[in-house]
């Protein structure tokens, strides 16, 4: 990613393992599902390689409709990405993703098409 140039990610995760152990308690991380682009199984083993299985929480949250022209992870490649965390003692949660048959899905107001949302009131 190019913030890696800025802020490499090895400064980050070592960061927050210290965090962990002296707070003693684990820091919860949140991951993004992006179909296509982070969640193979290939990704949930690097993203488990990275961490130490006592110092995080992921908390998986699935990206909402096609915001920022990303689309939501399939069944098959997310239960893939589920089991390797699984297997890796890696553990998470899975964020509820409410609002997404009425395009109000966490991102998707602000990447609405006619811009600014109304709401209209009775009187």
């Amino acid at each position: 990613m190019p913030i890696e140039r800025i802020h490499p990610s090895a400064g980050l995760v070592a960061a927050i393992h210290e965090h962990a152990r002296a707070r003693r308690q684990r820091v919860l991380v949140e991951y993004v599902l992006l179909r296509g682009v982070n969640d193979s199984a290939a990704d949930a083993h690097d993203l488990a390689r990275l961490f130490d299985a006592t110092s995080v929480k992921i908390d998986l949250i699935d990206v909402n409709g096609t915001t920022g022209g990303f689309e939501r992870t399939g069944r098959e490649a997310r239960s893939a990405f589920l089991d390797v965390l699984g297997s890796a003692r890696i553990p998470f949660a899975i964020r509820y993703s409410g609002g997404q048959d009425v395009a109000a899905g966490c991102g998707q107001l602000a990447a609405g098409r006619s811009g600014l949302v109304r709401l209209s009131s009775r009187n």
